[in-house]
């Protein structure tokens, strides 16, 4: 693994890691995983104050249903 010490984490940065994996976790079927990772990505949005949860969000896993 690569570390990189000039990388700074961001709020809008693990909120797009979490859109980008709830994807592939639509994609892949994993119903499960899918749904921990939405609330990951609804207690984020809640933490970092920000509305861009639901904007994000609609064009990306949660136009997946979970069955």
């Amino acid at each position: 693994m690569i570390c990189d010490e000039n990388i700074l984490a961001s709020a809008s940065g693990i909120l797009q890691c979490l859109r980008l994996l709830a994807e592939e976790a639509a994609t892949l079927n994993l119903h499960r995983t899918l749904s921990a990772i939405q609330e990951a990505l609804e207690t984020a949005t809640e933490e970092s104050g920000g509305d861009d949860f639901q904007e994000g969000y609609a064009s990306g896993a949660a136009a997946f249903s979970l069955h």
